[in-house]
C-alpha cells in the first residue's frame, strides 16, 4: 500500500474517492487532494487532451496561485511515478492527456456499460440489459469527482454523471420487470423511492412489482404516496406513466 512504482496495468477509479489499483489489486498512494484532483480530471477525458487552463481551473478555481502552472507540472511528475508502466501522462499541445486502456477507468466503463445495457433493452434482451445496468451501477463507490466539487467545469460533469446514474437505476428496474421480475423487487424499490422520491419511473416500477406480488391495494396506495410527494414538494401531478398504471 505504499507509493512504490506500479509495474502492471492500473485501475483508476473516480466514481467515489480517487483510487489507483495495481495489477495485483493493491491500493496505491496517489498524493494529496490536488494531485488526486488532477488525476481525476485527466481520467474523465482518458486518451484525450486536457488543457493546462482547464486543469488549473478545476484544481484552484477562480483564484489560482501565481505558481499554479509550475505546481501543476510537479503534480504531473509525481503522478507519473504513481502510474508507472500501467498508464502514462503525456504532454498534449498546451496540456496533458492520460494514456490508458479505457477499460481501466471506472467512469469510462460506467458510461459504456449503460450504453450497452440500453442497446440490449432496445433489442428486447431485458435480462442482459438488467445485468449490464447492475454491473455499471456497481462501479459507484460514493460521490464522483469529490476532490473537484465546487469547480464549475467539474460540477457540470458531476451533475451529468449523477443524472446518468439516476436514469440507469430506473432503467435497471424497468429491465428487471420486463424480464419477469415482481415480488422480489419490492424491498429494493421501496429503498430506491426513499432515496429518489421524485423519480416517477421508480414509483411506477414499485406499483407494478406490488401488483405482481398480489398486493393490489398496496399498489394503489403507492400511487397516492407518489402523488402526495409530487404535489406537496414540486406542485406537479403525476405524469402519464404513473396515471396509466394506476388506471389499469
Amino acid at each position: 500500500m505504499g507509493g512504490a512504482e506500479v509495474s502492471g496495468i492500473v485501475q483508476v477509479a473516480v466514481l467515489g474517492p480517487v483510487e489507483v489499483l495495481s495489477d495485483t489489486g493493491q491500493l496505491v498512494a496517489v498524493g494529496g487532494p490536488k494531485e488526486r484532483g488532477v488525476l481525476a480530471w485527466l481520467a474523465c477525458s482518458a486518451n484525450r487532451p486536457v488543457s493546462m487552463a482547464s486543469l488549473v481551473d478545476v484544481v484552484w478555481g477562480d483564484d489560482p496561485p501565481p505558481t499554479a502552472v509550475k505546481t501543476l507540472q510537479g503534480y504531473v511528475s509525481r503522478l507519473r511515478g504513481v502510474l508507472g508502466a500501467g498508464a502514462s501522462i503525456e504532454r498534449a499541445g498546451v496540456g496533458y492527456k492520460l494514456v490508458i486502456d479505457p477499460a481501466a477507468v471506472d467512469v469510462a466503463c460506467f458510461e459504456a456499460g449503460v450504453a450497452q445495457a440500453r442497446a440490449a433493452a432496445a433489442a428486447g434482451d431485458h435480462a442482459t440489459a438488467a445485468e449490464g445496468f447492475t454491473a455499471a451501477l456497481g462501479l459507484w463507490r460514493g460521490d464522483p469527482l469529490a476532490e473537484l466539487a465546487g469547480s464549475p467545469d467539474a460540477d457540470v460533469r458531476i451533475v451529468n454523471l449523477v443524472a446518468l446514474r439516476a436514469a440507469a437505476v430506473q432503467e435497471r428496474f424497468a429491465a428487471l420487470l420486463a424480464a419477469g421480475g415482481g415480488a422480489e423487487l419490492v424491498a429494493d424499490l421501496e429503498a430506491a423511492v426513499a432515496a429518489d422520491p421524485f423519480a416517477e419511473g421508480l414509483w411506477a416500477a414499485l406499483m407494478v412489482a406490488l401488483y405482481r406480488a398480489g398486493r393490489q391495494a398496496d399498489a394503489l396506495d403507492t400511487y397516492q404516496r407518489a402523488r402526495t410527494r409530487l404535489v406537496d414538494d414540486l406542485g406537479l401531478e403525476p405524469g402519464d406513466q404513473l396515471r396509466t398504471i394506476e388506471a389499469k
